[in-house]
């Protein structure tokens, strides 16, 4: 589950899911990647770059 969380921040990052929040003048983004599996989760957060 954790590859998939970071797998999901690569998302967030390749497809500039931010960039509307962005161009709303919000600076600190950030940006969580979450994996499920049955009653199981695993949750990473960063900083979107920009």
């Amino acid at each position: 589950m954790t590859a998939k969380a970071e797998e999901a921040l690569c998302q967030i990052a390749k497809r500039q899911y931010d960039a509307a929040l962005r161009n709303d003048g919000y600076k600190h983004v950030s940006c969580y990647g979450i994996a499920f599996c049955g009653k199981e989760c695993a949750v990473h957060c960063r900083a979107c770059p920009g």
